[in-house]
């Protein structure tokens, strides 16, 4: 659960809503640290590769009006990465590593400030 402005807000919620968008491939939505909110709502995306098999692209701003459509504004990502599959972690298990993942998150935000 993120934690944001007093509100929670449940990464896989805006996981599904972001993996419903047809560019889309795989959706990770995580909590960073912020200074006076808690936590800020970011999502880490993977579009869909061409047929070519050349990495896909992803308008961000577009994406996130979408999700302003569909989800409150305090669950819509403050900022949005996009990642090709080669940088998402995975555990021994298949699954995503989302501490990782997190990590990952808080670098590309510090990076962007």
């Amino acid at each position: 659960m993120i934690k944001t402005s007093g509100s929670n807000v449940a990464p896989a919620e805006v996981e599904i809503c972001l993996t419903t968008f047809p560019e889309v491939m795989q959706a990770f939505v995580l909590g960073v640290p912020h200074p006076t909110h808690e936590q800020d709502v970011v999502a880490l995306v993977v579009p869909w590769s061409s047929e070519t098999g050349e990495p896909g692209t992803l308008d961000t701003d577009d994406v996130t009006a979408r999700l302003r459509q569909q989800l409150s504004s305090f669950k819509v990502p403050t900022q949005m990465f996009v990642l090709s599959e080669d940088q998402v972690p995975w555990l021994p298990s298949q699954k995503a590593d989302r501490r990782a993942l997190a990590r990952l998150a808080e670098e590309l935000v510090k990076a962007t400030a």
